[in-house]
């Protein structure tokens, strides 16, 4: 049973990672994933070691929440403002005690949503652009991304007519306001409205 494991193979570990066989081989040889040989001369991992490496990676991935490793509660920010970014991650992580990663950009997003797919998707529309619709089409469609919450960050006007099933929140960011509308989507007592 998976939450019974202790240790890993090297396919296994590549597998919850999201890399080939030979990155984490070349891992180990380089001394960031710790592990030791069988009698056989194959390299096995313990799921200590293997967590340590994630967590100092940023790399969770769903075996390590589905076994308590890391939160499943991940928050995905997408924004080309570091500032706004950090704010928010550093906000986030204070108040709610949530895992949250920046993405400068949609593939950056996209590798993101492929390691672990986000509780809640903060997308910031004044830095980033990106055609909306086409952009929460594509996130409906994976599977994994289905009840993936989305706040959208507009300026101060708005957005003439939000997307369904997203919330809009407008700078000046009040970080209180988003606090609260994220709490509110990991508890599922969200309405999804602006």
């Amino acid at each position: 049973m998976a939450s019974q494991r202790q240790i890993y193979t090297t396919k296994q570990a590549a597998e919850i990672l999201g890399v080939t066989l030979p990155t984490v081989v070349n891992w180990i040889k380089q001394g960031l994933i710790e592990a030791h040989k069988t009698p056989g001369g194959h390299r096995r991992i313990m799921r200590s070691s293997l967590s340590s490496f994630m967590a100092t990676n940023g790399y969770p991935s769903s075996e390590m929440v589905s076994i308590g490793l890391v939160s499943s509660n991940q928050i995905l920010v997408l924004t080309k403002e570091p500032d706004l970014g950090d704010l928010v991650t550093e906000w986030l992580e204070l108040k709610l005690n949530v895992k949250t990663t920046i993405a400068a950009s949609l593939f950056l997003s996209g590798v993101a949503i492929g390691q672990h797919p986000p509780s809640v998707f903060i997308i910031d529309t004044t830095t980033v652009q990106i055609q909306l619709s086409d952009t929460l089409r594509k996130l409906a469609s994976i599977k994994s991304c289905q009840n993936t919450n989305i706040i959208l960050v507009s300026g101060p006007r708005g957005i003439p007519k939000p997307p369904p099933n997203t919330t809009v929140l407008r700078q000046p960011l009040n970080l209180e306001q988003l606090r609260v509308t994220v709490e509110e989507m990991l508890t599922g007592t969200n309405s999804n409205g602006a």
